[in-house]
């Protein structure tokens, strides 16, 4: 008997070694999985420690615990990890992280009497609750706890909650349980004993799941950078092309008139310089929202606005003259509907970039010959605003586009193999202005072609 003990003894502590052997072997190969390095811990684990389940759950910032892997023996019936409960901050499990060791629970029999009731029978072979163990089939408020009801139903006595330490802090819970049925005699629950084997597989298994969280967060952080280095590589394409149509027209206009000069009208001469003065005005556009969009990204933030008294109709009218060359190139129809004295409190360079921004849209996006139309309407709540519409008459934006319109470099799937170029960064940057001038926008589309888009900008009136 001595012999056959101590045979035991010695293949459990040689399975124990080899299972710290394959983890470290694991912990030292060019890439780690964390899949892989989460199903290793219970597989291992339960290898080590002779447990017919093992389950791994990873430690959230609401408090709960949610499973990630899990390992049932061959001769159990299987069962996935989804199909585990989640753990609530006031389960007794969860609260094991708090003893940053591992403990060993009793698990209460069902009682076919009374589920709901603590009065349930003690195991058939644990006749009180061993040494240096507490036992509870319920959660802090009371309630049953669901985990330990699925491993009652599977005959486990006892089960090892060992958290997973890394740096100090609980990452993560490994909980391991043997299956002993009233009529089996050749395993034994767990006991106190087996704690310290717990103890040193956990703080093997806890290097290994803080690998894999880094390598995740490392994974996650790589592929960032590289829709991040697409992002910016689109930008500069579409930004160079957006930039050069007005920086070619002021160049036209420029060698216009400085190789023939004296041969023109002066009528004409004003309407080149005219014309070259509104190309460098939408240049001046487009590099705003560059240079805001850079601040925003770099988390500079844009500059506090100067809000003051603006006249709608005279900003509009603004705008309307810098468009002007393509509305008359494009044969379309302006509709303006604003009241002549209506002011909005907004800072006026930076509501004429916004208007600016939404009119090329307007145009971009919706076929020569149709109309742009410009409207504005007051609204006496108890603080009276102002709402500033542009309505086209383009394809439309699908509602579930919507959402995401606003988001800083997005254009929409439907626009990136047609010959309409964008940075992206026009809604983005009108967005973010808006809100900073108190303000808001938003979009009334179906999405049906021809029945066009209305942007809609609110913004607080002026006393």
């Amino acid at each position: 008997i001595e012999h056959t003990r101590l045979y035991q003894t010695a293949r459990e502590h040689y399975a124990f070694a080899q299972a710290l052997a394959n983890i470290a072997t694991r912990l030292n190969s060019t890439l780690i999985e964390p899949a892989e390095i989460h199903q290793a811990i219970c597989s291992e684990g339960a290898n080590a420690l002779r447990a017919d389940y093992a389950l791994l759950y990873r430690a959230e910032d609401d408090g709960q615990m949610v499973p990630l892997a899990v390992y049932v023996s061959e001769q159990e019936l299987p069962i996935a990890a989804e199909e585990w409960p989640i753990l609530n901050a006031r389960d007794t499990e969860a609260q094991a992280l708090n003893l940053l060791q591992p403990s060993l629970v009793t698990i209460q029999p069902i009682s076919p009497r009374n589920l709901s009731t603590t009065q349930g029978l003690l195991p058939a072979r644990v006749s009180a609750p061993l040494p240096g163990t507490y036992r509870q089939s319920f959660s802090l408020d009371g309630q049953p706890s669901p985990l330990r009801e699925i491993l009652a139903e599977r005959h486990v006595q006892t089960a090892i909650l060992a958290p997973l330490i890394a740096y100090g802090d609980a990452v993560g819970l490994l909980i391991l349980g043997r299956s002993v049925p009233p009529t089996t005699y050749e395993k034994n629950a767990f006991a106190i004993s087996d704690l310290s084997l717990a103890q040193d597989f956990s703080e093997q298994a806890a290097v290994a799941f803080n690998n894999a969280q880094l390598y995740q967060q490392q994974l996650a952080a790589h592929h960032r950078l590289q829709n991040l280095d697409q992002l910016k590589d689109q930008f500069m394409i579409t930004a160079s092309h957006e930039l050069r149509t007005p920086l070619t027209a002021v160049l036209g206009y420029l060698e216009l008139l400085a190789e023939y000069d004296e041969m023109l009208p002066a009528e004409q001469r004003r309407e080149f310089f005219q014309k070259a003065q509104r190309s460098c005005d939408e240049l001046v556009v487009m590099l705003d929202n560059v240079m805001d969009a850079s601040r925003l990204e770099t988390e500079a933030g844009l500059r506090p606005p100067h809000l003051e008294a603006t006249s709608v109709h005279d900003m509009i009218k603004s705008v309307i003259d810098l468009i002007e060359p393509q509305l008359t190139k494009e044969e379309r129809e302006l509709h303006m509907h604003i009241p002549p004295r209506l002011f909005v409190q907004a800072d006026p360079g930076r509501l004429r970039q916004v208007l600016m921004n939404i009119s090329t849209n307007a145009l971009k996006y919706s076929p020569p010959r149709t109309p742009i139309a410009y409207s504005a309407y007051t609204v006496m709540d108890q603080e009276p605003y102002a709402v500033i519409s542009i309505a086209d008459r383009g394809k439309g934006i699908a509602p579930e586009d919507q959402p995401q319109l606003f988001q800083r470099f997005m254009r929409l799937e439907s626009d990136l193999n047609s010959p309409i170029r964008g940075s992206g960064l026009g809604l983005y940057i009108s967005r973010r202005l808006v809100e900073a001038m108190n303000g808001k926008i938003w979009i009334e589309s179906n999405g049906v072609p021809g029945e066009g888009t209305i942007f809609h900008i609110q913004f607080p009136l002026a006393n």
